[in-house]
């Protein structure tokens, strides 16, 4: 009698429309990313209830006790960096309430062994509107970015990025894009081995803990 068995393949090459991978994380294996948070109660998890392809999703989640304005929950992962000069970074991402939400957002730094150039792109739920970080290290909100999302539906973020000139190109959420062209990144000192250090996070907007998940998680040349 034969047997038929399944199994989940990993694709390296390139997506339709997006180009040569640089990093993917459908968060539906094992997990990769080292957490950092306030407190010691706060959801780090593979879930399994809800996810926007596959059967999981990453969920975070800050701390449920001794809660405060400003807690937070950050997802790192390490990769090695390649030599292409732009890169488009896409998070699908989704909240379960804007009022308890201080912002969300993905980041990266790059270091090259002398220094550490970092960007990011960040929705304020409460404001509302979409921020990056400049060159002094202040979130900017984006002029014309003060759209309501909605709670409990996928959204993605949008990054394009220069990494030869160190600046953003465009950065946004769902259709919206906003262009960044020429910005620099925030650069500072730091000797850390040649690598680059993909970050997401959420923050609390008050004593309510705040949540999100996120999904389908690429990097991808441009």
């Amino acid at each position: 009698m034969s047997k038929e068995y399944t199994r989940r393949l990993s694709i390296l090459g390139s997506i339709p429309r997006h180009g040569p991978i640089v990093f993917f994380d459908d968060f539906e294996d094992l997990l990769k990313w080292v957490f950092t948070a306030t407190g010691a109660d706060f959801i780090a998890e593979l879930y399994t209830n809800l996810a926007l392809y596959g059967n999981q999703s990453l969920h975070l989640k800050t701390r449920t006790t001794g809660t405060a304005d400003g807690d937070s929950v950050i997802a790192d992962v390490f990769i090695s960096m390649h030599d292409s000069q732009t890169l488009k970074l896409t998070a699908p991402f989704r909240i379960t309430s804007l009022t308890d939400l201080e912002f969300i957002g993905i980041q990266f730094s790059l270091f090259d062994g002398t220094n550490e150039n970092r960007a990011g792109i960040f929705y304020y739920g409460n404001t509302p509107d979409l921020r990056y970080w400049d060159a002094t290290g202040n979130r900017v909100p984006i002029t014309g970015s003060g759209q309501t999302l909605r709670a409990d539906i996928w959204h993605t973020f949008h990054l394009l990025v220069d990494m030869s000139s160190g600046s953003y190109i465009s950065a946004g959420v769902n259709q919206n894009i906003f262009s960044l062209a020429g910005v620099p990144f925030l650069e500072s000192a730091d000797a850390t081995n040649s690598s680059l250090k993909v970050s997401l996070r959420i923050e609390a907007a008050g004593a309510t803990p705040a949540e999100a998940y996120f999904d389908e998680f690429l990097i991808t040349e441009f």
